[in-house]
């Protein structure tokens, strides 16, 4: 790809509404493209990765995420991280994307923040400012998944991931559960 072949934020915004109309998450065709045999009103895009179902689109000789130029079609902005808020990659609504830093991005997904220690204490850890932080120790998984929440709501805002917390009735079911140790 050549510097040449990018377009600006705004002539790619510019672009986008010429050739797409967003509906429900996809961007659809407004005109056809004969040599490429695209219709108009077919839907854009391909998926190229299947492991993450993430759509693309060649625009000039530069492929761009779908999810990508739809958020700058409705905002005229493109920032260098767009975050899926449900955590999936296939849905493209407008209302699923957010701006978001490196760090925001990466709380929003699964990670194992709780550990059992050989004495079969239970501690959780968060990164803060660069740095792990730890919870601990807890007789159980719950109360190392409460302390984990408090500290994610609190240092990362909407996009903390939280753990389950089960009702006391799924108590036992928790505490063998190895989805988070």
């Amino acid at each position: 790809m050549n510097k040449t072949d990018m377009l600006s934020v705004e002539e790619l915004y510019e672009e986008c509404h010429r050739r797409f109309e967003y509906r429900d998450g996809e961007l659809y065709y407004k005109i056809g493209m004969s040599g490429r045999n695209v219709r108009k009103g077919n839907i854009a895009g391909s998926v190229r990765c299947k492991r993450t179902g993430r759509k693309r689109l060649q625009i000039g000789r530069v492929d761009y995420y779908l999810h990508r130029l739809i958020y700058l079609m409705h905002h005229k902005v493109l920032p260098d991280i767009i975050d899926h808020i449900d955590r999936n990659p296939k849905n493209n609504r407008i209302e699923n994307l957010r701006p978001a830093t490196c760090l925001q991005n990466n709380m929003n997904r699964d990670v194992n923040r709780i550990h059992k220690t050989k004495n079969g204490m239970y501690e959780s850890f968060i990164n803060i400012d660069g740095g792990k932080v730890k919870f601990g120790p807890f007789c159980d998984r719950i109360d190392a998944a409460k302390a984990w929440n408090a500290a994610a709501v609190k240092t990362y805002g909407e996009f903390a991931r939280l753990m389950p917390i089960p009702d006391t009735s799924d108590r036992d079911l928790f505490k063998l559960s190895a989805a988070y140790v």
